[in-house]
């Protein structure tokens, strides 16, 4: 499935952007040295300025994983309504007869904790959560509303 292989192709773009943070290390061991306490500030400085640029990075990822995921889903819908536009009346006439309803998408549904998931923020810099822009959760009538009086 499309998006069993899209999360994990995810997760391990995510974990290597992880990686890329240098470690905090042990605020207690800072030693005697003249430019210790320095060097540590400095440090804690690049891992904070590190740690904001991965949590972008990260954002940026998963809002790319749920583009593409709102844009499968999508052409699921066309596909199946293509079928079941093609089907014609014997089918539709089969279906009542029988009392079988026409078949739905499940995979929406099947895959809501895996969107969830792909939807949090990315929390490494302790000061501010970055969380993706969700695509799946745009529509036309919350740009209209939300839409600048002077345009975008």
């Amino acid at each position: 499935m499309w998006v069993a292989d899209r999360d994990h192709a995810l997760r391990q773009e995510c974990k290597a952007l992880r990686e890329r943070i240098i470690p905090a290390g042990n605020s207690e061991a800072v030693g005697d040295e003249p430019f210790a306490r320095t060097m540590k500030v400095m440090t804690e400085g690049m891992r904070t300025k590190t740690a904001a640029e991965a949590d972008a990075a990260i954002a940026a990822a998963r809002t790319c994983a749920l583009h593409e995921y709102h844009e499968e889903a999508e052409r699921a819908r066309g596909d199946a309504a293509a079928v079941f536009a093609a089907e014609g009346m014997t089918h539709s006439l089969y279906r009542t007869l029988r009392k079988r309803p026409q078949a739905t998408l499940t995979v929406p549904d099947r895959v809501g904790p895996i969107l969830a998931a792909w939807r949090k923020p990315s929390g490494m810099n302790a000061e501010r959560w970055t969380f993706p822009d969700d695509p799946t959760r745009r529509s036309l009538e919350t740009a209209i509303s939300t839409m600048p009086v002077t345009g975008p």
